[in-house]
């Protein structure tokens, strides 16, 4: 029996869980829990846990991974697999929290109102910089003498 508490499932890859039928293809992203005696692993260590904890999953589920791609860095990896794997990754004591990797609604913030119309800018160009050197410097070099 595990002390380790639940993880936080998104309720998006809850939902695409339960519809999907036996075999079909579930995508998640899995965030690892960080072992309380170390403050954060190292890539090496991270991609072993990965490993580790996949091979428990193929093992207890009979299925194989589509797609893997870890997050060494970050703890958390990115699987495309069968929906059995997916269920028994949520299994492990090692995961923290997961989500799923296709989200059905857009991150885009819609406006809610129409933009405003453009306004036309009436009268003359706006005026650019003068970049060039002012005429009383220019003046002053003509008048001095020649260095040497």
């Amino acid at each position: 029996m595990s002390t380790s508490p639940l993880p936080h499932i998104d309720p998006e890859l809850m939902r695409q869980l339960t519809h999907a039928r036996p075999g079909e293809l579930v995508e998640g992203v899995f965030m690892l829990r960080t072992p309380s005696s170390q403050a954060c692993p190292d890539a090496s260590e991270t991609q072993d846990q990965v490993q580790r904890l996949l091979s428990s999953a193929r093992r207890r589920s009979g299925a194989r991974d589509d797609q893997l791609t870890i997050f060494e860095n970050l703890q958390s990896f990115a699987l495309r697999g069968p929906r059995e794997l997916v269920q028994a990754v949520l299994e492990s004591p090692d995961i923290a929290s997961a989500m799923a990797n296709q989200q059905p609604e857009s991150l885009l913030i819609e406006p809610t109102c129409p933009a405003p119309p453009a306004r036309r800018r009436r009268g003359p160009a706006p005026r650019t910089a003068d970049i060039s050197p002012p005429r009383r410097a220019a003046k002053r070099r003509e008048k001095s003498p020649p260095s040497q």
